[in-house]
């Protein structure tokens, strides 16, 4: 589902994937669940693309049971990066 120019949220109301599409190919945030292939693939199609066109993927809160699906799905995408961001520690 397209949300703003060039942004694409896939998932549920709890939990989402936004994909970021511009002239260099797409960027995921998030990997998402495992049946979030379809929702992926579907919504690549919607917009003219495919997993090859994928060039980044994001992973925002590490560790979680997300993070061997994001190492899935970039093993899936040829063509991208994976970046996982820091934990953060909190304070107070």
């Amino acid at each position: 589902m397209q949300i703003a120019r060039s942004l694409h949220r896939i998932g549920s109301p709890i939990v989402n994937s936004y994909l970021i599409v511009d002239s260099g190919g797409v960027t995921i945030i998030d990997a998402g669940l495992p049946g979030y292939w379809k929702l992926l693939a579907a919504e690549l199609a919607v917009i003219g693309k495919t997993l090859n066109d994928v060039r980044a993927l994001v992973l925002t809160h590490p560790p979680c049971s997300s993070t061997a699906r994001s190492r899935s799905a970039n093993r899936r995408c040829s063509h991208s990066s994976l970046t996982i961001a820091r934990r953060q520690r909190r304070t107070g």
